[in-house]
C-alpha cells in the first residue's frame, strides 16, 4: 500500500526530529551572541564618536583663539601712530668732531655724529626677550637728567633696534612692530622722567642697521639729541 504524507505533516516530523536532536541546547544563545557583538561594535562607534567630537572642538577653540589674536593685532595696527623710519645720520664732515664729555658717559654706548650725540643701551638690560615692557629703568633716569639740564629744546630721537631672527612666538607682527613698541616704551618712560613730550619722536629700524658685533648689540634702543638741524 502506497503512504502520501502531506507537506506540513512532513515539516512536523521534521521539526519533531530537529527539536529531539537540539533538546540539549539553547536556542536562543546564538542570538545572545549576535547580539553582544554588535554592543560590543556600537560602543567602539559611540566611543569613536566622542572622540571625534573631542577633537572638533579643540580645534574650534583653537580657531576662536586665533581668531581673537587677529582681531587685537588689527586693533593694535588701527591705533599705533604710523611708523616713520628716518634716515640713518650723515657721516661727519673731515674736520667737524664734537669733542668734549657729553655728559652721557657711562649710561650706556655713547657715539658722536656731526650735530648729534647718541645713546646706545642694549635691548637686553631694558627688556625680557621677545617683550617690550620695561623691565628696568636703567640709565633712563641719568640720561633724562642730563638731557633736561643740557639739551633742554633739543630734538630727541628714540629709536628701536632688533636683530635679525624672525619673530615667532612672541606675538609681534615683525621686528618692525618690536622695535616701535620697545622705542615707544622708551620714550614714554623719558616723558615720565621729565623730558617734553613735543621734543621726542620715536621710530623703529627694525634690523636694518647692525653692527656686526653679534645680536646681542644689535638688540638696542637709541637715543640720540640732536645738536644741529
Amino acid at each position: 500500500m502506497t503512504l502520501i504524507l502531506s507537506a506540513a505533516t512532513v515539516c512536523a516530523l521534521a521539526m519533531s526530529a530537529g527539536c529531539c536532536a537540539f533538546a540539549s541546547k539553547d536556542p536562543c544563545a546564538g542570538l545572545r551572541e549576535s547580539n553582544q557583538s554588535l554592543e560590543t561594535q556600537n560602543k567602539i562607534l559611540s566611543d569613536q564618536v566622542q572622540a571625534r567630537d573631542a577633537r572638533i572642538a579643540g580645534l574650534q577653540s583653537t580657531i576662536n583663539e586665533q581668531n581673537d589674536k587677529i582681531v587685537q593685532l588689527t586693533t593694535q595696527l588701527g591705533s599705533r601712530p604710523a611708523v616713520v623710519v628716518a634716515p640713518a645720520p650723515a657721516p661727519e664732515p673731515a674736520g667737524e668732531v664734537l669733542t668734549g664729555p657729553t655728559g652721557f658717559e657711562g649710561t650706556g654706548e655713547v657715539s658722536r655724529q656731526a650735530g648729534a650725540v647718541t645713546v646706545a643701551i642694549p635691548s637686553d638690560l631694558l627688556f625680557d626677550s621677545g617683550k617690550a615692557t620695561l623691565k628696568a629703568a636703567g640709565s633712563l633716569g641719568r640720561i633724562a637728567e642730563v638731557i633736561r639740564a643740557q639739551y633742554a629744546g633739543k630734538r630727541i630721537r628714540v629709536r628701536g633696534h632688533t636683530d635679525s631672527d624672525p619673530i615667532r612666538r612672541s606675538g609681534w607682527k615683525d621686528n618692525w612692530d618690536l622695535g616701535f613698541n620697545r622705542a615707544r616704551a622708551v620714550a614714554l618712560k623719558l616723558i615720565e622722567l621729565g623730558v617734553p613730550a613735543s621734543s621726542i619722536e620715536m621710530d623703529s629700524l627694525a634690523d636694518t642697521q647692525p653692527l656686526g658685533r653679534g645680536k646681542a648689540h644689535d638688540r638696542r634702543v637709541e637715543i640720540q639729541v640732536v645738536l644741529q638741524e
